[in-house]
């Protein structure tokens, strides 16, 4: 032992006495190991990280399936969808699988109390026994215990952490307190532990409320769906009584699903249901296939970010080794054993991975805060993903791997060194020239890998170019959305009115104004879903819609182009009979062979038809990646909506008037928060979010990867340059011109990453095909993606060949010939 520890303090003293060299390799294996630590630390925050439920393998969400919702919509819904509550209640009273089944619901609330202003917040409706299923402890208060789903009986809240800590104070006072929520007093009974997220990885909750207040936390237009089997508006989360496997809860959910289809066939024919294990379901799955084909991209990148810096490294350590030449083989012929040089070796190899490892997770925490900053909005409460006891494991992991990697070449050269040379101090160029010497190899796959990484960054690049051309149905430029929720403050229907029309009349004398329209819903958020029916159809041959109450200047405000028919007027008022505006594509699917003004149909639930009186252009409801839908328009003065979006179109700067707007919708109502007020430019950039966040670090990991891909090139070429410069000298001297020079040492330069780039062309149709599902559109083998990388690689490769190609074209024929002698 005490060898070793000498050993090691002798590797640890030979790479203080070369400071530059130790630097920048620490430096680059830091930056490499760094960025595959916070990538998998994100992973792991979403994937692996610890929900805080007791036995979640025991815990399993079930879904509700259909044979045409998932079609339904042209896709916009998916094929996992929530139950509804009445077919909840009948599953929970008939299944035998499960010690609870207990439903939850995300909803948008208004607090106020506490000492601060009153706020928008995320809740989480959830039945009284959601805690106990989960096996969940209050940090301390009683919670929800004694509690029932029995309506209106409990208003009770639990507070998230966080909220907590911020609106609170961290008081444990404050259990026994009153919060309004909703404008409705509730009594706050417990603090939910740190970290807590209930089932859903990607959600953050400020507090949870009861099932039995369902009616005062929800959208007045919701309430009534709760006892419709229709209603697909609850999640259901279940834990499997002891001995009862998966495959058993599973066939008992089919058999029960198949009654309920059989006893309620207007509403439940062809839909059936299923269940997931908590760590399957932890990411919702609508979400969770492109959320792990996005994970393993960004996985594979820094993968190969990390391979590149390896290569690097085992170059510049090989470079090192035949530095040392003459120093081996003096040692080795003094008597030193072999196997002595290869262990000092391993432990310089050792200490420099270990302290590019340490050096990487500083790396890894900046690389954490960089990646939640490219977050969307919709993620903004999660919390940074940390250094947790995985990604400490990760790590090390990667500090062997990369010690493995970089080591291999040296320690394989090592074992076999030519004595004789060493002795004399000469290099053996005629192996270096060689296409079989581990560092032409080790650079041939340097570039390879640089060039599928920056193939990949334009890819995606042009992706989102593609996507910024889609035109989304609307005029984002000079206008501002703001939204509310007027009726979750408790603000009644006709207050809710009135709330509307000071709005339309304070808001347009602000200065700049040109328009203001109101709407249920902002472009590309969340719209209600109604079943649309024609004469004579049943329930179950309708169509799942897209619906969103509007006012008489909507379309001119947002520019949405009427292309038959009228838009909404002020003479659509309750009174009148009950209008809508449909989009083409709606048009096209119902009526194809009609003209769709004057046409009737009516919503599932409802007798009273409903006349077209318009079409307008289509255009993106939800996300810009969807295909064409049909989608529905209702005017705003005929059914009163529970959220507002406020549109304002501007003469001036968008951003200028944000803040007038939020000042005058605060004054006009005071106790009810604005949610959101932005540019809808900047809401088209959410939009964009993801194909945004893969070009940036795709880019940047591509950036990296040239870097060190011309450090490499260079490295080579300036050793071929030095152990050349005998038969440099001797061209110079027989007439060969400082030109030819400089060509000869290009030509090397560009041999070497022609060849990494023929391997990586060979590879990328292989790689870039798993990234399909993550693109808009278009073949994933895009030539001018490819074009592009490999001019901007050949363009890199020129200039790190030219320095040596210049130290070249510098030799002296009679310096060299002198020193021969």
């Amino acid at each position: 032992m005490a060898g070793l520890t000498k050993e090691i303090r002798l590797a640890a003293r030979g790479l203080r006495r070369r400071p530059l060299f130790t630097l920048v390799v620490v430096g680059t294996l830091a930056l490499a190991i760094g960025a595959n630590a916070a990538i998998f630390g994100a992973i792991d925050a979403v994937f692996l990280a610890d929900l805080a439920v007791v036995d979640p393998e025991r815990v399993v969400e079930l879904f509700s399936t259909s044979e045409h919702d998932a079609g339904a919509g042209g896709g916009l819904l998916s094929a996992l969808a929530p139950h509804s509550y009445p077919n909840f209640r009948d599953l929970r009273d008939r299944a035998a699988s499960y010690a609870e089944l207990v439903v939850h619901q995300n909803v948008q609330v208004g607090i106020a109390g506490g000492g601060g202003e009153p706020e928008q917040v995320t809740a989480e409706v959830v039945g009284a026994r959601y805690f106990e299923l989960l096996g969940v402890e209050t940090r301390f208060g009683p919670g929800f215990r004694g509690s029932d789903d029995t309506p209106g009986a409990h208003p009770l809240a639990i507070l998230s952490h966080d909220l907590w800590q911020e609106r609170y104070g961290g008081r444990r006072e404050v259990v026994g307190e009153t919060v309004r929520v909703n404008g409705q007093p509730f009594t706050v009974t417990g603090v939910a532990p740190p970290g807590f997220r209930g089932t859903n990885a990607l959600a953050s909750f400020d507090l949870w409320l009861p099932l039995s207040m369902y009616d005062h936390l929800v959208p007045t237009a919701w309430v009534p769906f709760k006892e419709h089997r229709r209603g697909l508006f609850f999640g259901v989360v279940g834990r499997l009584r002891p001995g009862v496997t998966l495959e058993q809860a599973a066939g008992e959910l089919d058999r029960l699903a198949a009654q309920l289809a059989a006893e309620h066939p207007d509403w439940n024919r062809g839909r059936g249901a299923t269940l997931l294990p908590l760590p399957e379901a932890r990411v919702p799955p609508f979400f969770r296939d492109q959320a792990e084909q996005a994970a393993t991209l960004l996985m594979g990148a820094v993968a190969l970010v990390l391979l590149v810096a390896c290569v690097n490294v085992a170059g510049l350590v090989l470079a090192r080794a035949a530095a040392r030449r003459k120093e081996t083989a003096v040692r080795l012929s003094l008597g030193a054993q072999r196997r002595h040089l290869v262990r000092q070796l391993a432990l310089e190899t050792g200490l420099l991975a270990a302290g590019g490892g340490l050096a990487g997770l500083a790396v890894a925490s900046g690389g954490a805060r960089l990646l939640y900053a490219f977050s969307p909005p919709f993620f903004a409460d999660l919390p940074v993903p940390g250094l947790e006891p995985r990604v400490l494991l990760f790590t090390a992991g990667l500090v062997l791997l990369t010690a493995l990697l970089v080591g291999l070449a040296p320690l394989l050269q090592a074992l076999r060194p030519d004595l004789l040379e060493g002795l004399k101090n000469q290099a053996p160029a005629e192996r270096f020239s060689s296409w079989l010497h581990p560092r032409r190899l080790l650079l041939v796959a340097q570039v390879a890998l640089s060039f599928l990484i920056l193939g990949g960054a334009l890819l995606f690049l042009q992706n989102l170019g593609d996507m910024r051309r889609i035109d989304p149905g609307f005029d984002a430029t000079r206008l501002v959305v703001a939204t509310l929720n007027p009726a979750a403050q408790g603000l009644p229907a006709e207050r809710i009115r009135g709330f509307a029309h000071r709005i339309e009349e304070e808001v347009a004398a602000l200065p700049g104004v040109e328009s203001v329209a109101l709407a249920e819903a902002a472009p590309l958020a969340f719209n209600l879903f109604r079943r649309v029916l024609l004469p004579g159809q049943s329930p179950d041959e309708g169509v799942l819609v897209a619906v969103n109450a509007v006012g008489p200047r909507y379309f001119e405000t947002l520019g949405v182009e009427r292309r038959a028919g009228r838009v909404f007027s002020e003479h659509d008022r309750p009174d009148t009979r009950p209008v809508a505006v449909i989009n083409q594509t709606m048009a096209r699917s119902l009526w194809p062979d009609a003209e769709p003004v004057g046409q009737r149909f009516h919503f599932s639930g409802e007798e009273e038809p409903l006349e077209v009186v318009g079409v307008v252009a289509d255009g993106k409801y939800l996300q810009l990646r969807e295909d064409a839908q049909p989608y529905i328009y209702l005017a705003l003065a005929q059914r009163p909506a529970a959220t507002l979006a406020v549109h304002v179109r501007t003469g001036g700067r968008p951003e200028a008037l944000v803040e007038p707007l939020r000042r005058t919708l605060r004054r006009l109502e005071p106790e009810v928060p604005v949610s959101t007020a932005q540019p809808a430019e900047e809401l088209l950039a959410t939009a964009l979010w993801a194909p945004r966040t893969a070009a940036s670090l795709l880019g940047l990991f591509g950036g990296v990867a040239l870097l060190l891909a011309s450090l490499g090139l260079y490295a080579v070429l300036a050793t071929v340059v030095a152990q050349q410069r005998r038969d440099l000298g001797i061209r110079k001297a027989l007439g060969a011109g400082r030109a030819q020079l400089v060509r000869l040492v290009l030509r090397q330069g560009l041999v070497l990453a022609g060849a990494g780039i023929a391997v990586g062309l060979a590879a990328a149709p292989w790689v870039f095909r798993r990234a399909e599902g993550l693109l808009y559109a278009g073949d994933p083998i895009d030539p001018a993606s490819l074009g592009g990388a490999v001019l901007i690689l050949v363009a890199v490769a020129l200039l790190a060949c030219w320095l040596p190609a210049r130290r070249a074209a510098r030799v002296d024929p009679a310096g060299v010939l002198r020193s021969d002698l």
